[in-house]
């Protein structure tokens, strides 16, 4: 108002004033107003002239300042385009360019496009005059993001927060094991478009829960859409398919297509099957080298979900080929993962490190492997183990006893040697003398000595 002269007299310090103070705030059309302030002839009317004519209340002209204004409106989300493009073929206070010209025309277009791109977006989510598809909802607003549309980040933001919602809710139910609610929050995702849950729907037609019955040929289907959508577990969950037969004549080169699709955004379970088919050779020439390496990717990303399978194959399929304190990390963390032969396969390693222990000859050898023994069998108690704490309740009671037999040792007399050998010899002397014969009592005595 007060730029224009609506309502009041043209003061441009004062819309100078409120302008600054929107911008401040993060408003890209402040930012705007502003940069139309400092260019020339920018708002020229009649009152303008008066004004001017006055010099009353005017902001001294600068296009360069009002250049830097529009580009910083633009790169808030606002498209003043026209006016850096006027500012840029008239050469006022900066120099001309066409080429410039050119650029910002380019960039008008494509803010347009952005916005087409985002009214696209809109229809999809309410079902307007098309089928209801969160997938091509994003996909639009993904584009539009691309061109920095504003509008499109926010709207992508609410959709992919929603989606997220829904797939939480559903992924509680089926860990509480009510595959039935689930179902029921999966199946509309999907039909909408929702990758995950076209990969979970996938899942419970092949697993044959959720009020569904096992058919491998609708899991394929519905894993194949997700697939295509670029979720990896679906591409994971196809290797699977093809690899097993699940419905489809056994193909181990579509698995491995389909294995290292799924790699390609860090998933655990893919490079394991991945290495898993590098090991014994299916549908690939075998590489124990290449298979140790895809597992050790596997564990260095796996969580719970896998519960910490990959950790627990190097270490018990691969010990020869890694270091033994690398076999008793790779054990401990496949517990803490969930691994249900972990501890057992820890308690073992503790026993073969004391047996080694037992048998070592050199020094040093001995104490690497106790400490070892020691650590890993701590490891197990900690863990509550039951085998593992009968095992260390019986170590304490054999070194116990063996305490309390030195303990006894010690508590007997000491026997004085100087006296004891003094004695013998005057016995010996004795006997001598008496034409060497040796009575039973002289026997006694030589014995208690």
């Amino acid at each position: 108002m007060y730029a224009k002269g609506w309502g009041t007299e043209i003061d441009e310090l004062q819309a100078m004033a409120h302008f600054k103070l929107a911008a401040s705030h993060g408003d890209a059309v402040a930012l705007g107003n502003l940069g139309a302030l400092y260019q020339l002839n920018h708002f020229e009317n009649l009152n303008h002239y008066k004004a001017r004519a006055a010099q009353k209340n005017i902001v001294e002209k600068d296009n360069a300042k009002a250049l830097a204004c529009y580009r910083g409106s633009v790169e808030h989300g606002a498209g003043p385009f026209r006016a850096i493009r006027s500012i840029y073929q008239r050469g006022h206070n900066v120099e001309q360019g066409h080429a410039e010209t050119l650029q910002w025309n380019k960039n008008k277009q494509a803010l347009r496009f952005a916005r087409e791109c985002t009214a696209t977006g809109d229809m999809y989510p309410l079902g307007n005059g098309v089928a209801v598809n969160y997938a091509e909802a994003k996909a639009w607003y993904q584009k539009a993001v691309e061109h920095n549309e504003p509008g499109a980040f926010i709207k992508l933001a609410k959709l992919t927060s929603y989606e997220q919602k829904q797939l939480l809710e559903a992924d509680r139910c089926y860990e509480a094991e009510n595959y039935e609610a689930a179902y029921a929050i999966w199946r509309p995702l999907a039909n909408n478009g929702s990758a995950r849950a076209q990969f979970w729907v996938g899942e419970m037609f092949q697993k044959g829960v959720g009020g569904v019955q096992q058919n491998f040929t609708n899991s394929r289907i519905w894993c194949q859409k997700a697939a295509k959508a670029g979720d990896t577990w679906a591409c994971n969950n196809l290797g699977v398919i093809y690899q097993q037969g699940l419905g489809v004549p056994i193909n181990n080169k579509e698995a491995l297509t389909w294995f290292k699709k799924a790699i390609v955004k860090d998933e655990a379970t893919a490079y394991f099957n991945l290495a898993k088919m590098h090991r014994f050779g299916y549908g690939v020439e075998k590489n124990v080298e290449t298979a140790l390496n895809l597992y050790k990717k596997a564990a260095a990303i796996e969580t719970k979900t896998e519960k910490g399978l990959a950790s627990y194959v190097i270490a018990t399929a691969f010990q020869d080929k890694i270091s033994a304190s690398d076999t008793s990390l790779y054990l401990k963390k496949a517990h803490e993962l969930g691994h249900p032969d972990a501890i057992k396969a820890i308690l073992a390693l503790s026993e073969e490190y004391q047996k080694k222990y037992e048998e070592s000859k050199n020094e040093a050898d001995r104490e690497h492997n106790r400490i070892q023994a020691d650590d890993l069998l701590k490891f197990a108690v900690e863990a509550n183990y039951p085998d593992a704490v009968k095992k260390l309740e019986s170590e304490l009671q054999s070194k116990m006893q063996l305490q309390l037999r030195r303990q006894a040792e010690l508590d007997q007399p000491t026997f004085n040697w100087d006296a004891g050998l003094k004695a013998v010899k005057n016995f010996f002397s004795s006997a001598e003398s008496s034409s060497n014969s040796m009575g039973k009592d002289d026997k006694e005595q030589l014995h208690e000595l």
